[in-house]
């Protein structure tokens, strides 16, 4: 389809835009004059903004889930500060030493050039791309894959019958609060499997039910849900159902803004409150002592910028790049389960181990980047994913959009953690996607018992 000169100037007009912005931010880094963290971040808010105004296609599906929990995590703390007079009084009960370490205004600036990248590369792959309407749209009224929905149906029923079980047995106690609750996890090495089961389950379930079919199971995963939220959990289910409102994005969900802000402030209310019941057993909860400001949800996620400073540091202070070690090691000890005679060098107590260098901060797929290979890794993983969550004229399939859909929330995991766990957990969707294969030969009577 030949564009319009009003589709062209716009294109060329946001490439240009955002190419700007992306080499302002890669300047400051290679220079020493790096400007005020609050001048960037509204820098990068004016990106998506203006974005928005030219090229809304581009925030179809998963890429504004992504880039937009990614900025949250990493410059809701900046955001927060701008408006708060006093940060630290106001945060009194948290460590906010890592804040105002020198390298901040580095570190923010790594931030931006990671999520100026991610548009770039979507702004590329819309400028060179012909404009099919509607192309890549899967319609919610459609059934997908049979096997895959029912697979979906089954790996969250499997969750949900864990999660019973072991409440039953006193194994996870549910409801005693979440100290409690998180020192059971020591002893139930298995909990982490269950979660990953949800996980690509609501993505399998939601790419491939019928309006019909997802309207009659949900309930599965308002369950799920209930039962982490009262246990005081939130990334274990808040990342799959974000990428699952990414797959019903792109099975034509009509989505109106003012929607997308009352998530935002729905989920930026969940989070504090889920903090504050998490001391104490939820049915004992006094809701009338509740304390929530508008800040928390924003400040609390945007603390993944405190991993990117100590990461920074290092480099800053001397310690050589990682040169990919912390993306091969999981992946040589992948292929050494698989192969036995590749050997499996050890993950733990050593410098690529951040869980031990950096105990209970969990970590940063900006941090890791930069780690390994400097702002060039951040640069070149940015654009990959920028790359392959612009999917703007590909027509997708069901079997591609329940995969990439599974993908989104292994990469929303990422944000906010080390990559380790990434490698094993794509080949169990590859499993699982054959286990989904099979079941739908049977439904179909091309396989027989």
């Amino acid at each position: 389809m030949k564009l319009s000169k009003t589709n062209l100037f716009k294109k060329y007009t946001l490439l240009f835009f955002t190419f700007s912005f992306w080499l302002f931010f890669v300047v400051q880094y290679y220079s020493d004059n790096i400007f005020n963290e609050y001048i960037n971040l509204f820098l990068v808010i004016t990106i998506f903004i203006f974005t928005y105004l030219l090229q809304k296609k581009i925030y179809r599906g998963f890429f504004i889930v992504i880039i937009l929990y990614l900025a949250i995590s990493h410059l809701g703390i900046i955001f927060v500060d701008f408006f708060l007079n006093d940060l630290k009084g106001s945060y009194s009960t948290f460590d906010l030493r890592w804040y105002y370490k020198s390298v901040r205004e580095l570190s923010v600036v790594i931030v931006c050039i990671a999520i100026s990248t991610m548009f770039l590369a979507a702004n590329f792959k819309i400028f060179f791309e012909e404009t099919t309407k509607n192309a890549n749209l899967l319609s919610i009224e459609q059934e997908g894959n049979k096997g895959l929905f029912y697979t979906g149906v089954l790996l969250i029923s499997s969750f949900l019958l864990y999660m019973v079980f072991a409440s039953v047995t006193g194994r996870i106690p549910l409801f005693g609060g979440y100290i409690a609750y998180y020192t059971a996890l020591d002893n139930a090495p298995e909990y982490t499997y269950f979660i990953f089961l949800l996980s690509i389950g609501v993505t399998f379930f939601l790419a491939n039910g019928s309006k019909n079919q997802l309207k009659k199971f949900s309930i599965l995963i308002i369950l799920a849900a209930l039962i982490l939220i009262s246990a005081g959990n939130r990334g274990e289910i808040l990342y799959p159902l974000a990428a699952g409102f990414g797959v019903l994005l792109y099975r034509g969900l009509k989505v109106k803004f003012r929607l997308v802000i009352i998530i935002l402030l729905v989920v930026m209310l969940l989070i504090p409150f889920i903090r504050d019941f998490r001391s104490a057993n939820i049915l004992e909860y006094n809701f009338s002592e509740m304390n929530i400001r508008w800040s928390d949800g924003i400040f609390e996620m945007g603390y993944t910028l405190r991993p990117l400073n100590y990461t920074v540091e290092w480099i800053v202070n001397g310690e050589e790049y990682a040169d990919g070690n912390s993306y091969r090691i999981p992946i040589q000890r992948l292929a050494g389960r698989i192969v036995p005679i590749i050997e499996r060098p050890e993950i733990r107590f050593n410098r690529y181990s951040f869980r031990d260098r950096l105990p209970t901060m969990g970590y940063s797929i900006v941090a890791e980047a930069f780690f390994n290979f400097g702002v060039i890794g951040v640069i070149l993983i940015f654009s990959l994913l920028g790359g392959i969550f612009t999917k703007v004229n590909i027509r997708l399939n069901f079997i591609k959009l329940t995969f990439l859909g599974a993908f989104a929330s292994l990469i929303l995991n990422h944000i906010r953690n080390a990559f380790a766990f990434i490698p094993g957990n794509v080949l169990l969707i590859c499993v699982f996607l054959m286990v989904g294969f099979v079941m739908n030969l049977f439904i179909k009577g091309k396989l027989k018992w």
